[in-house]
């Protein structure tokens, strides 16, 4: 018996050494002649056709990255790599260029685009200086070259500097180093990083001290990026590879559920033990309420006392004094019938505040929450009122007013359902089916009820950012305010009881780019 087990472990011990001398001999071949996947591996990295390469993701829930890697060509679309999007302001010539990419959760690859136009030859377009003193591509660059660690030693015409064509409260810009100087340099140094411009008159809609320490602590958590650098005006902040979500796939559950976790993991952020104290907790629905009420007021007047103008006259069509009357009702009509339970959507919770699809990036990992200027302590209502009315308004559009809307786009029922009911799991850490009426309905309701506070907000906002220096384009402001004014009424009109509705609603439709062309 004994010599019978000896054997067997002899046995065994013979086979793993045969098995080694095996894997080892497979190996040396691998790398001699290399394998059909190494192949296309080392011919995706020479240039060649790369026809597919899965890559794992950072939670099994996500959907699978695939690259599809092809040569640049003016000529001819292409799916660029994450590579390629680093690269691509030395590849293009163009004064504005996009690129086509194909990320997480995003079906169609032509439906997510890098907009930017190429300032570094440092030549000003017009209106880009008035928004602040650094908007300058001399001044960008020799910024650049004193903060981001490495880059001292390259001369301006090293750096590459593109606008970024989005985004309509600050002046963003993508820089990087030239191919040649990164091929000079090898590895080693940060190559691209992003830089932030806030305008002169900022401090009217936000207060930048509390912002920037915002976004200092949201860096430490790894939720916003990494800050590089600062100064009066301006911010440097760590690049990520990656294109905003169009507003037409956020109705897709897979992407709305990842927004909808991501939101509850957001708005859970201030029970952490060490989430900084200083933080003020009084909501900011009554606090912008009454404050950009005062600024539109006042920037209003500002227009009306002056000559008369275009500018004028649409201002006098908006009514602005309406807007101001509203907002000191809507400020406690929002919170009446509080039901004073958990999840109810009267929480103070740390929110964003702008939710929309150029804060909500798509990156090979899944979906990022980006752009927390606006972000403090809300109602939890609130940001997803907000969220939901985003899904009507498209804000990459290259004619005027551009940006579109789509009233009909606004999220069904039952997505409303599934959104909140993954919401409130994330939130409540608990299971809440989207059938869990006791929980789901209360939490609507109130959503609903803030959907109004969104529309109007960025109604004063839109007033105020009019008479201010625009980013990049010459948006509509005064517009996109009628917009959200006549949204707000006709919101109202269906939302609020009888005895408070105080104004008929106006006959307006929204431009709709599937639909009509006709202005709001």
């Amino acid at each position: 018996k004994w010599l019978g087990q000896a054997l067997r472990r002899c046995h065994d011990t013979l086979s793993f050494v045969i098995g080694v001398v095996l894997v080892k001999h497979l190996m040396r071949n691998v790398t001699r002649n290399g394998c059909g996947v190494c192949r296309k591996v080392a011919a995706g990295c020479s240039g060649r056709s790369l026809p597919f390469l899965p890559r794992l993701q950072a939670s099994p829930a996500q959907p699978t990255l695939v690259f599809r890697n092809r040569s640049i060509s003016n000529q001819q679309k292409h799916y660029a790599t994450v590579f390629e999007i680093d690269h691509f302001a030395d590849e293009h010539s163009q004064s504005q260029s996009s690129a086509d990419v194909l990320t997480v959760g995003v079906h169609d690859a032509k439906s997510s685009q890098i907009l930017f136009r190429d300032i570094s030859d440092g030549a000003v377009p017009e209106g880009l200086a008035e928004f602040s003193d650094v908007s300058n591509p001399d001044v960008i660059a020799r910024i650049a070259s004193k903060s981001i660690p490495g880059w001292a030693q390259f001369r301006r015409e090293d750096i590459v500097i593109s606008q970024i064509c989005e985004g309509l409260s600050n002046q963003l810009f993508k820089l990087s180093l030239s191919k040649k100087t990164r091929e000079k340099i090898g590895g080693g140094l940060m190559t691209t990083a992003l830089f932030r411009i806030y305008g002169r008159e900022i401090a009217t809609l936000i207060d930048a001290d509390s912002e920037f320490e915002i976004f200092r602590c949201l860096g430490r958590y790894r939720i916003a990026p990494q800050m590089l650098a600062y100064g009066p005006g301006w911010r440097i902040e760590e690049w990520h590879q990656a294109v905003a979500l169009p507003t037409r796939l956020m109705k897709n559950p897979s992407i709305s559920c990842q927004v909808a976790s991501q939101l509850g993991r957001l708005h859970k952020l201030h029970r952490r033990h060490d989430f900084p104290r200083e933080f003020s907790r009084e909501p900011l629905t009554q606090v912008r309420l009454a404050r950009w009420a005062e600024v539109a007021a006042i920037a209003a007047e500002k227009v009306l006392q002056g000559p008369e103008s275009e500018f004028r006259r649409k201002l006098q069509e908006l009514q602005v004094a309406d807007m101001l009357e509203e907002a000191k009702w809507l400020s406690k009509w929002v919170l009446r019938d509080d039901l004073r339970v958990s999840g109810s959507g009267l929480d103070v919770v740390f929110s964003h505040n702008d939710l929309q699809e150029n804060n909500l990036l798509q990156t090979q990992y899944g979906l990022r929450l980006i752009d927390f200027e606006y972000s403090g302590f809300n109602y939890q209502a609130a940001d997803v009122g907000n969220y939901f009315c985003e899904f009507t308004v498209n804000y990459i559009e290259k004619e005027y007013p551009y940006y579109t809307t789509d009233l009909n786009a606004y999220p069904s029922i039952d997505l409303q359902k599934m959104f909140v009911s993954v919401y409130l799991s994330e939130y409540l850490e608990t299971c809440i089916l989207p059938t869990d009426d006791s929980f789901i309905t209360p939490f609507l309701e109130r959503v609903h009820r803030f959907t109004l506070v969104s529309h109007l907000l960025w109604a004063l906002w839109s007033v105020v950012r009019a008479g201010q220096a625009h980013t990049f384009g010459e948006f509509d402001f005064l517009h996109f305010s009628q917009f959200r004014f006549d949204s707000y009424r006709r919101l109202k009109y269906q939302t609020a009881p009888t005895s408070d509705r105080t104004f008929p609603v106006r006959g307006r439709t929204s431009r709709s780019r599937d639909r009509s062309n006709q202005r709001c």
